[in-house]
């Protein structure tokens, strides 16, 4: 080896990103150049690099030393037991979202043991997630629920207003070979979707006020705005969907919002105003207030 090869030893001992990041970005030029495993990391440590993994460490590193988040770079983020395509037209799947996954997933299962009698192939529950973006949530239930008895009598509906993140949500359902389970819809939350009556519906809206200082640090400031802020209070899309989802919910339906740390008394009122019963609010993994979920009055 020559005192001037470039090997990714000396690329983790020169880079100044975070060590995690950097492997991260190692593994997936790894991947792509080489198709070596990542054990590779250390095994091969040593090996010589070629020009064009070197000429793409060094767009990487220095797009990441800009702040691009990492999961931007590599196009894919793992979340829930499943990887996920991502790109800037989607949020990064983020692990306290994995609360309201769990939380849609032991609803879905507490109604089928009370009604047992409800669920056959003619009669579809309809699970919605409002708002889907990379289809984190309702990819998520989907997979864990896909070898189950009862998953012929599950209907997935997703929606999204952006066209683009409707592609990547929809890639993903290719990816994990559940295009044919999950139908997408572009729609501005209920307005363009042909359903009604469903059993549960899901969504994590835009939470973060106008002003909110948040939007101006970290991965924050390349996600796409309107899939962070209402562009008001951090409020409007859980009154909106509060109103109209008493409505298209079925009789025990239940609704589920993940919200900011902070917003959980409020939206526990707006559904406490709509008249849902058994309202609750779950602490994610930081033991800071993140879902709430709510059964139709």
């Amino acid at each position: 080896m020559s005192s001037t090869s470039t090997t990714i030893r000396s690329i983790l001992q020169s880079t100044t990103l975070d060590r995690v990041d950097a492997k991260v970005l190692l593994y997936y030029l790894m991947d792509l150049h080489y198709r070596w495993p990542r054990s590779y990391l250390i095994s091969h440590d040593q090996d010589d690099l070629s020009e064009a993994f070197i000429r793409d460490w060094i767009s990487l590193e220095s797009q990441r030393q800009q702040g691009v988040p990492v999961a931007y770079l590599t196009c894919s983020k793992a979340f829930h037991q499943i990887d996920l395509i991502v790109s800037p037209d989607v949020l990064i799947p983020r692990p306290e979202t994995e609360l309201l996954v769990e939380r849609g997933i032991a609803t879905i299962l507490a109604f089928i043991q009370s009604h047992p009698n409800d669920f056959n192939p003619s009669q579809r529950f309809n699970v919605l997630d409002l708002g889907c973006g990379s289809g984190a949530i309702i990819l998520s239930i989907a997979n864990a629920l896909q070898h189950s008895p009862f998953f012929d009598s599950l209907s997935f509906i997703a929606s999204d207003v952006s066209h683009g993140a409707l592609q990547i949500a929809q890639a993903n359902a290719a990816r994990l070979s559940l295009s044919s389970s999950i139908q997408f819809f572009e729609s501005n939350w209920f307005d363009q979707l042909p359903f009604d009556h469903f059993g549960i519906i899901l969504s994590n809206p835009p939470y973060l006020s106008r002003d909110d200082p948040h939007l101006q640090v970290g991965d924050l400031r390349f996600e796409p705005i309107g899939a962070l802020s209402d562009f008001a209070d951090g409020l409007s899309a859980y009154r909106l969907i509060c109103s109209q989802a008493k409505h298209r919910l079925i009789s025990s339906g239940s609704l589920l919002f993940e919200h900011g740390f902070a917003q959980a008394q409020d939206v526990r009122a707006l559904l406490h105003n709509e008249s849902f019963v058994k309202i609750h609010t779950e602490k994610d993994y930081s033991g800071l207030d993140r879902v709430t979920y709510a059964q139709k009055g």
